[in-house]
C-alpha cells in the first residue's frame, strides 16, 4: 500500500474527504464545559456567602435582643418584632441551605433556595443599615 492509499484509507476511516472542510476541533466543547464549571463554582461561592450572611443576620438579631433587660422594651423594637414574626421562615430556610452546601439536594433546588435566601438577606441588610 502506498502512502497516498494509506492516507486516503485513514481519512475515510475518520470521515474526512477532499470535498469537505475539516471538522471543528473538540477544544470548543472543552472550553464550554470549563466555562460552565466556572459558572457553577462561582454560584457555589455565592451560595455559601448567602448562607453565612443569613446566619450572621440571625446572630446580630439575637445579640440585639440580648441587649434588652425587659420584655416591655423588646416589644417596642420594630426590627426585632419583624424578625421574630418571621423567625420560623428564616430558621427553616437555613436547614435546606445547609443541605445544599453538602449537595444533598439537586442543583435546581439549590438555585431556588439561593434566590429566596438572597432576597431575605438583601431585605435584612437594608433594615439593619437603617438602624
Amino acid at each position: 500500500m502506498s502512502n497516498r492509499e494509506a492516507i486516503n484509507h485513514l481519512a475515510n476511516r475518520y470521515g474526512l474527504s477532499h470535498d469537505q472542510p475539516l471538522p471543528e476541533p473538540k477544544v470548543h466543547e472543552y472550553a464550554k464545559k470549563k466555562r460552565d464549571r466556572t459558572v457553577e463554582i462561582n454560584f457555589l461561592i455565592d451560595y455559601k456567602q448567602v448562607f453565612y450572611d443569613l446566619c450572621s443576620i440571625r446572630d446580630k438579631i439575637n445579640n440585639l435582643a440580648k441587649q434588652y433587660n425587659f420584655m416591655e422594651l423588646l416589644v417596642e423594637d420594630d426590627l426585632l418584632i419583624n424578625y421574630y414574626q418571621n423567625k420560623q421562615f428564616y430558621e427553616e430556610l437555613l436547614e435546606p441551605l445547609l443541605a445544599g452546601l453538602f449537595e444533598e439536594i439537586c442543583f435546581n433546588q439549590q438555585i431556588e433556595l439561593y434566590l429566596i435566601a438572597k432576597g431575605a438577606v438583601a431585605q435584612w441588610e437594608k433594615l439593619l443599615q437603617k438602624r
